[in-house]
């Protein structure tokens, strides 16, 4: 059954091709053609075995000579009323008889072949769901299927946060985090504008970074107003061109009033995203024991951008990947603004792994 309706489908697809028909047209043009076809070679399939029966059945004959049908008891009570009984006789010779024969054939497939289509038809119907519809117009309850879900070949394992316009966050707390991999040639911890936000900042009363390790940074596009670095912050080669602006303003935020909170402990990643959809307020930003290793051709395996902060700390952090301190692998670009700025970054060989 599952290859007819295949090979109906295969042919219906092929006629509405070649002939620019209908969908619907060339299923029933597929339809008939089968039903024809089908019927034709079994009535001549029987006529075959008649003609040669003898052959078939070693110099011995058939013959059949009437058809009895079955009666049905009497009932005394429907004869006294006398209804008639209809005679009907069958004058099933020459071509008259094949194509009796055919159509009562045809008849047959006819019905088998609609339990096949029944069967076998995919076609989904309002409302069921993996089909879009056009409701309200003609044929609107028919459905269109939809494509099929896209499959990962390897399942995303990234903590992404999107922070929507608006929203406010009393703290967002990332605590005993393992990102990266081997393979990974983006930055495994980004903190930055999504796709359409050209204005948005992430504004942060106090920013903490303890216990940290990348094989690189890139820290860019941020206004602070007390900008720490402590000499526990030790890198395999840094350029500092942090640029001291007076006009930074202190950012403070006290109230938790209308605010929610976001943590994450103890999980092991291969990136973590911080994406803005526009301006979001965070009282305290803690990034503690979180660890990266990741390819070295990432530009900036912590990579920071688009945050304006009352103050930001960073000690007892690690950065380098092995190629010695000439090259740079702690980057804070010039776009930085401080009003008051501390650096005691210590360049020491690292190779974080």
């Amino acid at each position: 059954m599952l290859g007819v309706g295949a090979y109906i489908q295969g042919m219906s697809g092929w006629l509405s091709g070649q002939l620019g028909v209908s969908e619907s047209l060339a299923f029933l043009l597929t339809s008939f053609i089968t039903v024809l076809l089908a019927s034709s070679a079994s009535v001549g399939l029987v006529a075959l075995v008649w003609k040669y029966r003898k052959i078939i059945l070693r110099n011995r004959d058939l013959e059949i000579s009437k058809f009895i049908l079955p009666v049905l008891p009497k009932i005394r009570w429907i004869n006294a009323l006398r209804i008639p009984t209809p005679t009907v006789k069958f004058a099933l010779s020459g071509w008259r008889g094949i194509a009796f024969s055919i159509g009562l054939v045809a008849v047959g497939f006819g019905l088998a072949l609609t339990f096949v289509i029944a069967g076998t038809d995919d076609t989904k119907y309002w409302p069921e769901p993996g089909a879009s519809y056009k409701l309200g117009t003609m044929y609107g309850e028919v459905g269109q299927p939809l494509e099929p879900d896209i499959v990962p070949t390897e399942p995303s394992q990234t903590l992404k946060i999107n922070l929507v316009d608006g929203v406010r966050l009393s703290e967002l707390s990332l605590t005993g985090l393992d990102i990266g991999r081997t393979s990974l040639a983006t930055p495994c911890f980004f903190i930055g504008r999504a796709s359409g936000n050209s204005s948005g900042y992430l504004y942060v009363d106090q920013l903490d970074m303890n216990n940290t390790s990348a094989p690189s940074l890139n820290w860019a596009s941020m206004n602070v107003n007390n900008l720490v670095f402590n000499d526990t912050f030790r890198a395999d080669g840094h350029t500092n061109e942090v640029s001291l602006s007076a006009a930074q303003p202190e950012i403070v935020i006290e109230s938790d009033r209308n605010s929610g909170e976001f943590s994450s402990t103890n999980s092991v990643v291969d990136r973590i995203l911080i994406e803005l959809e526009g301006s979001a307020t965070v009282g305290s930003l803690k990034i503690e024991d979180v660890h990266c290793s990741i390819s070295a051709t990432a530009d900036g395996a912590f990579d920071f951008q688009f945050i304006k902060a009352g103050h930001i700390t960073v000690s007892n952090t690690r950065i380098g990947d092995g190629d010695g301190i000439d090259t740079a692998d702690a980057v804070l670009g010039s776009t930085i603004l401080a009003k008051s700025h501390t650096s005691n970054i210590v360049d020491a060989p690292i190779d974080v792994r």
